[in-house]
């Protein structure tokens, strides 16, 4: 019985869900239908809208009697290692990737076709994007983790899928 208004600055609702996460590993139908359930049950999605840019947030506060804030995890993690700023960042890489797969145009600085393609870190993101670099044509993908095996924080399911597609992992190593 609450009105609901909920601001998204993407074409497509569903932040990481959508963008974050590949399709290899989630089904986005999944995202899509939870998001027709909402917007059926009275929800007003307003897509292409970043608050703050395109519509104030102190318009929002004065037509609205509650404010909910959820951004998500929307900038990549810093490494503090030199050479940093030439790199890609995982969340940039893997969002710009899956905004190409749902009809976007791919940014050429993300094109790893026919590129070596080194990750570092263990955990999923990472892995995310060691299989997403060998989706996307890279001849050669390496990943480098500080640590052994056991100690990375990602999945083994998802450790095992990165070596079972041709996929070399350094470990006990840091840039």
């Amino acid at each position: 019985g609450i009105d609901v208004d909920m601001y998204e600055k993407d074409d497509i609702a569903g932040g990481l869900l959508v963008y974050g996460i590949p399709n290899f590993k989630m089904d986005k139908k999944i995202v899509h239908r939870r998001v027709a359930m909402l917007k059926d049950m009275g929800l007003n999605l307003v897509l292409n809208t970043e608050v703050g840019k395109d519509i104030s947030f102190e318009d929002i506060m004065k037509t609205s009697d509650a404010v909910f804030i959820g951004i998500g995890a929307q900038k990549p993690r810093e490494a503090s290692i030199e050479g940093e700023d030439s790199t890609l960042k995982a969340i940039d890489f893997l969002r710009a990737v899956q905004k190409r797969q749902n009809g976007g145009k791919l940014d050429n600085k993300y094109n790893v076709k026919s590129l070596r393609v080194v990750v570092i870190g263990g955990g999923d993101t990472s892995m995310d994007c060691i299989r997403t670099s060998i989706r996307e044509g890279a001849s050669r993908v390496t990943g480098i983790y500080r640590r052994d095996a056991k100690s990375m924080p990602g999945s083994k399911k998802e450790y095992e899928n990165s070596l079972e597609e041709r996929t070399q992992i350094i470990i006990n190593a840091s840039p």
